[in-house]
């Protein structure tokens, strides 16, 4: 997806003497580029995902972070154009959401003005509207959710399966893909994981 990205080669080594194996050692290699680290622009950076895929990927990339606790806020178009206007690299992840299905759920009835839709939707919008302004390719994270679940288990979804989100979270999340996908962003990727669980220092 993004020049650069580490791949890891395991494997083993057999260290001779004489045509006599000493010892076999585990190999473990990285891929490396000449190039500076590549930048990242994103949201969630510090969230349950977020703070993996920076942990992860720190000694590669240089990740500068579009939130709360630096001022920033997401579903306000005015207050996140500066992070873009300085912004030099290609890449924005948006991870940010409000992700947990029972906390969505109890604002359904506040419709549009939920905290849910105005994160999951209006802030994509804003991403997707900058990103289509200043030329920037865009990584959304998204959700199964977008489905209902009925399709037997042994077929699974693909791409080409038309979402029918069945509860507020996953109705959010949908829309938020319809955005980006009529923003007329020239490069975006959408990327619907499910169930991702771990620790996070994040704020709740």
């Amino acid at each position: 997806l993004i020049p650069g990205f580490k791949k890891l080669l395991i494997g083993t080594e057999k260290i001779k003497n004489g045509g006599k194996d000493l010892k076999t050692k585990s190999l473990r290699s990285t891929t490396k580029t000449n190039m500076e680290k590549i930048e990242i622009l994103g949201t969630g950076l510090s969230g349950l995902l977020g703070s993996r895929i920076t942990k992860f990927l720190e000694d590669d990339f240089k990740f500068t972070e579009i939130s709360r606790q630096n001022g920033a806020d997401i579903t306000s178009f005015s207050s996140i154009e500066p992070y873009f206007e300085k912004f030099t690299g290609e890449w924005v992840l948006h991870m940010a959401a409000v992700a947990n299905v029972d906390t969505c759920e109890a604002q359904k009835d506040l419709g549009e003005e939920s905290e849910a839709w105005k994160v999951n939707v209006l802030a994509t919008q804003n991403i997707a509207d900058l990103c289509k302004k200043y030329n920037k390719k865009l990584i959304y994270i998204s959700t199964d959710f977008v489905f209902d679940g009925e399709k037997p288990e042994k077929e699974g979804y693909t791409e080409t399966d038309v979402p029918h989100p069945i509860n507020w979270y996953g109705e959010t999340k949908f829309q938020g893909e319809k955005r980006i996908i009529d923003s007329g962003i020239n490069d975006y990727i959408i990327l619907r994981i499910a169930y991702p669980y771990g620790i996070s220092d994040a704020p709740k």
